[in-house]
Order: structure tokens, then C-alpha cells, then sequence
């Protein structure tokens, strides 16, 4: 298929990348990565882009609301027949409305759920009502994130899975001594409750007095995670934001994640910990729940309530027979979650256009 396919995205992502040159390698230059701008203000990514073909627009953007009019400019030189639309910011609706005019034909391409979008505001939800039943192809990271485009009035036939994957090889590091019991990874933001994780590790060092936690990222309440755990005198190591490549190294070194979040489309770092082995508890809302992380299986589920994290953190940290079953099921759980399925996701939803 001789099909010019562009994909519109907001910036680079590491955990991306082994995708966009799976694909340039099946397309070669007819798969082209538009991105909105280089960065956003939260993410400290340093990584080296891999050899796809690639445009970075200039960038008008307040924060990660990307309004590219310029867009248009390149769909007009480029000449795709399918745009691959990677969400529903301005620039991504000036693409789409020049498809409509050129009958380009439509993917959209979204890792988020219902759930993750029910604080969208009406204008924003009368858009995905617009525009979804009007695309032509999807693709989803989730059964959640099919549940989603189902719910705007796309046919399930025409919904396609290419989940969101790390290099689960990098992780699979054995021999690494289990130096921290529990482990926060991610942003130290409201959303992410890394004070509920501070409650849960204070109740924790009762029952553990030489409890020893890692945190990893950064964030305005991280500052007041590290007054608490000196205040109450818990071990800690502050390994701050971490690149793509040292985080093998830690993820090995730990033995539960805790990861107590109100809002996430998926939660990449659970990809993270299962390819490490490492059991995961997160709350039923998470974007991983019920599918890379099945209650009693490989993680667990929990509401926000600490007594039954600490109860459950316990059971992980006290029974080496149970966290050795949990530890296998997190690593085969997480097999499926490749970038060869990511990657036949997308080649499958681009053929089922013609």
C-alpha cells in the first residue's frame, strides 16, 4: 500500500519512539511524525530521537494546549491520504477539518477513557460527539479507551488496539539486591496522591520500623513529602526525575509500587514495575486497572483508604511466597503490552481504510 500517512502528536516521547520506527520501517518515508513543539513545561525527558521522518511546527502553545494554524501549511505540501490525529487540540481539529474538504481519511488515535475525560467541559465533549462519528478508524490503548470512542458513536468494528509499551527487555534485570520496600513514581502533583503514599508509608513504619521508601520524580508536593518522611524519621532515597535508562536500575531495586492515583488514562510506570517484577498497588480508576493489573493476581486494587493499603503492603512485604507468584504474574502480564502488538494495532487499523 503506496499511502502517505501522517500522524499529528504533541511532542516526543521516549516510550514512542521504537513505535514511530517500527512504523517508518514498514512505510519508510510515506509515514511522516508532525509534532506541535519540541516540549512541554512538565516533562524532562533527555533521549535521543530515532531515525524517522519527522516535522516539528513552530510552536504557539500556552502550556500543552497546542494551537498550530500552521498545520494546514504542511497537510497542503505533504499531501497525506490518512492523518492520524493524536488527540483533540486545536491543531489536531485544523487537521481534521482539512480532511473533511480533501476526503483525507481519519484516525483517531487516544489513551485516554471516560473516566480520565469525565472533567472535560460541554464544549469539549460536544466536539468528541462531532468529530468521532465522523472519523473513519481509531485507536485505542485500553478496553476503556474503546468503551470511550463507543460511547462518541464510533463502530466497534472500525476500533483497534495498539497499547502504550515500554522496552520490557531494559527491565528485566536479575541479581539487583531489593533495597526499598515501597516506591512513588511519577509526578508529585494532587492527581497523583503522593500525600495518601506519604500516610501509607507513616502507618507502614509501625509495622516496619527500618521500612525504607524510593521516590521517584519531581513535582510541587514533593518538597513536602520529604519534611514529612524527615519529620517521622523514615529511610528514604529522593532519586529525583530519572532518564529512560537508569530506571531499570531502580524499578529492580524495589518491592511494591504504590501507585494511588484519582485520575490516569493508563500509567505507564505500571509497565514499568511489571516488567520488573515488581507487584503494583493502584487504585480501580487507573487506566492499567483490571488489565494489566488484576486484583489478587499480580497487584491490587484498593480505594484510597490507608488502613487497607498498609494491610495489603504488609501481606506483599511479609510473604515471600505470595510477592514470588505476584512478581511472575507481573511479568507475564505484561508481555502482551509489546511493541509488536503496538505496531500491528495501528498497520491493522490503517488497512481496514481501503
Amino acid at each position: 500500500m503506496n499511502k502517505k500517512i501522517l500522524v499529528i502528536t504533541n511532542i516526543p516521547a521516549p516510550y514512542r519512539e521504537d513505535f514511530h520506527f517500527g512504523m517508518y520501517k514498514k512505510y519508510g518515508d510515506n509515514y511522516i511524525v508532525v509534532y506541535c513543539a519540541k516540549n512541554e513545561p512538565n516533562r524532562k525527558w533527555k533521549f535521543e530521537l530515532q531515525n524517522y521522518t519527522k516535522v516539528f511546527l513552530s510552536e504557539h502553545t500556552s502550556k500543552y494546549k497546542h494551537f498550530n494554524i500552521n498545520i494546514l501549511n504542511y497537510l497542503i505540501k505533504l499531501k497525506p491520504h490518512i492523518i492520524i490525529m493524536g488527540g483533540f487540540n486545536p491543531t489536531n481539529l485544523f487537521a481534521w477539518l482539512y480532511s473533511k474538504f480533501t476526503r483525507i481519511k481519519t484516525i483517531c488515535w487516544s489513551d485516554s477513557n471516560l473516566f480520565s475525560e469525565n472533567k472535560l467541559t460541554w464544549i469539549h465533549k460536544k466536539i468528541r460527539h462531532f468529530i468521532i462519528p465522523r472519523s473513519d478508524a481509531f485507536l485505542v490503548v485500553s478496553n476503556k479507551g474503546r468503551e470511550l470512542f463507543e460511547y462518541y458513536g464510533a463502530k466497534a468494528e472500525k476500533i483497534f488496539w495498539s497499547p502504550l509499551v515500554i522496552n520490557n527487555q531494559k527491565f528485566q534485570i536479575d541479581g539487583i539486591q531489593k533495597i526499598y520496600d515501597i516506591t512513588f513514581s511519577g509526578q508529585f502533583i494532587e492527581r497523583k496522591q503522593p500525600l495518601f503514599f506519604l500516610e501509607v508509608a507513616r502507618s507502614l513504619k509501625y509495622l516496619y520500623p527500618t521500612i525504607k521508601v524510593l521516590l521517584l520524580g519531581e513535582g510541587p508536593l514533593k518538597s513536602i513529602v520529604i519534611d514529612e518522611l524527615n519529620k517521622n524519621k523514615i529511610d528514604y532515597y529522593d532519586a529525583g526525575f530519572v532518564q529512560q535508562d537508569e530506571l531499570p536500575y531502580y524499578y529492580n531495586s524495589s518491592k511494591v509500587l504504590l501507585f494511588p492515583t484519582v485520575n490516569e488514562p493508563w500509567g505507564l510506570v505500571v509497565n514499568e514495575a511489571c516488567a520488573s517484577g515488581v507487584p503494583v498497588i493502584t487504585t480501580p480508576v487507573a487506566g492499567v486497572a483490571k488489565e494489566l493489573i488484576i486484583d489478587g493476581d499480580n497487584g491490587f486494587l484498593l480505594p484510597l483508604e490507608v488502613d487497607l493499603w498498609v494491610e495489603k503492603t504488609a501481606e506483599l512485604l511479609s510473604n515471600s511466597v505470595k510477592y514470588g507468584v505476584f512478581s511472575v504474574n507481573c511479568r507475564k502480564s505484561v508481555e502482551k503490552y509489546n511493541n509488536s502488538n503496538a505496531i500491528r494495532g495501528a498497520i491493522d487499523c490503517i488497512n481496514s481504510l481501503f
